[in-house]
């Protein structure tokens, strides 16, 4: 290699300064750290988008029964078909509205709404879980505890703070999607022009009180639940498949996220469905409890039930297996 010099001090040209390899070293491993920082949170942001949308794929036509019978419990339902019961309601909408525009009702704003909260949901759960579980370790410190109460501590408390992140996108996204659901208007983008021109950005919003009500206990269940069951199954002799366990405890979290959240997700609906009438959460309750009683706060269980298992054991067993498969060939 020529090297050059400088006539005056001697020094060399065409080789780099003493620094300069340092620099670029530094450049080289800053740029190897924030790609090692990054690949997770991709990683986990993919899983929940997939992990989203086949959650919708298997579950949106019982999504549908839910609001729909949820809608029955006021006097100003606008729709022509009012079924008793879940199965009555899927056949109702097969028969007046065909299986897509019936079952599938407001599915692009369920796949748009389920792949960004998924998204957001399980990047947020990965990151706070990290933090959560160091926390874990200084509080319990050498009490004895078994891998599965530990696990079901650390997932519901990861899960409520990443709730009150997915919160925020969930609503707007949910608004139209239960209004299309209900029938009001062709499409999710007039139905969303419609609240945009009627009561400007602040519309999107509403029930928003109720969504966070809604979504952290029911994700301190569905977290909480799912590691619970994870760590239970872990080595089980009865159930060695990855997959079955996954879907198991997917299965088992979504259902008890429901159970423990239906009433707050009926005052959501109620609020979303009629937010002409502004009614906060403590009106839209008396409401609900004037008309119906209780029965109204768990109006469309059934279908809630029916749908939560094989849809939440769809979304984590996306979620799991895209992250192990971007694990294996990401670098």
């Amino acid at each position: 290699m020529t090297v050059a010099t400088s006539g005056a001090s001697g020094a060399t040209t065409g080789a780099a300064p003493a620094g300069a390899l340092d620099v670029r070293e530094a450049g080289s491993g800053g740029l190897a750290a924030l790609v090692a920082n990054a690949k997770p949170m991709f990683v986990d942001l993919s899983a929940g988008t997939i992990g989203g949308l086949c959650c919708v794929a298997v579950g949106h036509p019982f999504d549908t029964a839910k609001v729909l019978m949820q809608a029955q419990s006021t006097t100003e339902v606008r729709y022509a078909a009012k079924p008793t019961s879940t199965l009555g309601c899927l056949v109702s909408l097969v028969k007046t509205r065909g299986v897509w525009n019936g079952l599938y009702a407001g599915a692009g704003p369920a796949v748009l709404a389920n792949a960004l909260e998924n998204a957001v949901l399980f990047m947020s759960y990965a990151q706070i879980l990290k933090t959560t579980d160091a926390i874990f370790e200084r509080v319990v410190g050498d009490r004895p505890m078994s891998e599965a109460t530990a696990a079901l501590g650390k997932g519901a408390v990861a899960g409520s703070m990443a709730a009150i992140v997915a919160s925020a996108i969930l609503c707007p996204i949910e608004l139209v999607k239960v209004r299309v659901q209900a029938g009001e208007g062709p499409s999710a983008m007039h139905c969303a022009a419609t609240v945009l021109r009627r009561e400007g950005v602040a519309g999107l919003f509403h029930g928003m009180g109720a969504t966070v009500a809604r979504e952290v206990p029911g994700n301190i269940a569905f977290f909480g639940v799912y590691e619970f069951a994870r760590a239970a199954l872990d080595g089980n002799q009865f159930m060695t498949s990855t997959d079955a366990q996954v879907l198991t405890a997917g299965g088992l979290g979504g259902t008890a996220f429901w159970l423990v959240a239906l009433p707050a997700d009926a005052i959501k609906t109620q609020q979303q469905l009629f937010s002409s009438t502004k009614l906060n959460m403590r009106e839209t309750s008396a409401m609900i409890m004037r008309t119906e009683g209780l029965r109204g706060f768990y109006r469309g269980l059934m279908a809630t039930v029916v749908r939560a298992f094989p849809s939440n054991a769809a979304l984590f067993w996306g979620v799991e297996r895209t992250r192990d498969f971007l694990e294996n060939v990401l670098p």
